[in-house]
């Protein structure tokens, strides 16, 4: 995703003529758009490597990259839920690939949906849960705890997710998303190119994390306890789960703020 992001941005540039100036606003785009310091600082890593390249290669002279400091990070951003017609569009599909749904309805991570194995998955208590990540080390998967002691739970089975995984169901050890028969999880490549053409074919725009906020939001309008929402994210600290349940209440707000608006342009006589 990275690299795909500076093709886009920089692609239509020759590289000798790209200057530190355009490498600093390639950064504070990305800074604008909400990614995480950790993000930005992983697409610092890949075009340097690109310039240090052509460097070798003798394109240019010296990397423009080396001058430029990245963006400080934003304090307590995040990034809003999908839109409502994205998630609209992601119930309705009849796309194969269920990723999307899977994050939309369970609110998990993308690393913990792709450790799913068929043995997570209780179609007797209504359950899933959630023991293990994948995390891409030069873009082979890798087996890790969660991030936190918080991130071993039990989240919900829903009901309309549970009548699209029962009929797939495997063999316990493998893994849910997968295409050597369940033998092992997605590599990163697949994963980035699975995600794209189920964009490209549903007709959404939103990223996995979007919609595990998305499921945040969904909660909250909804009443779910803020304590119980906390377990339900696999959050270690109530204080980022208070974060997405601000936002998501201000969500709720403007939809009741857009709804009255509406209503009371009306005359008495029309509201009838």
């Amino acid at each position: 995703p990275a690299y795909a992001r500076a093709v886009e941005y920089f692609g239509e540039e020759y590289i000798k003529e790209i200057e530190p100036r355009h490498v600093l606003a390639f950064y504070k785009q990305l800074s604008s758009q909400n990614y995480t310091a950790k993000t930005i600082a992983n697409h610092r890593i890949i075009i340097n490597q690109i310039f240090n390249r052509a460097v070798v290669e003798g394109d240019i002279l010296y990397n423009p990259c080396t001058s430029v400091k990245l963006p400080k990070a934003k304090k307590n951003t995040t990034r809003p839920p999908a839109s409502l017609t994205d998630e609209k569009k992601i119930f309705e599909s009849d796309n194969p690939w269920l990723f999307p749904l899977v994050a939309l309805l369970t609110g998990l991570r993308k690393g913990e949906i792709l450790a799913l194995q068929w043995q997570d998955v209780d179609f007797e208590e209504n359950t899933i849960s959630v023991t293990k990540s994948v995390e891409h080390i030069g873009k082979k998967p890798h087996i890790k705890d969660t991030k936190t002691e918080a991130g071993n739970r039990l989240v919900p089975l829903l009901n309309i997710l549970k009548a699209k995984l029962e009929p797939r169901k495997g063999s316990p050890q493998s893994y849910i998303f997968s295409e050597d028969g369940g033998k092992s999880p997605l590599y990163e490549h697949r994963y980035s190119r699975l995600y794209k053409d189920y964009q490209r074919d549903v007709g959404i725009t939103c990223t996995a994390q979007q919609l595990r906020h998305s499921y945040a939001t969904i909660a909250v309008e909804e009443d779910v306890n803020p304590k119980d929402l906390q377990n339900a994210l696999g959050h270690a600290d109530i204080s980022t789960t208070m974060n997405v349940y601000a936002a998501a209440r201000k969500r709720s707000t403007e939809k009741v703020a857009e709804k009255l608006n509406a209503k009371f342009t009306q005359t008495p006589a029309d509201r009838t």
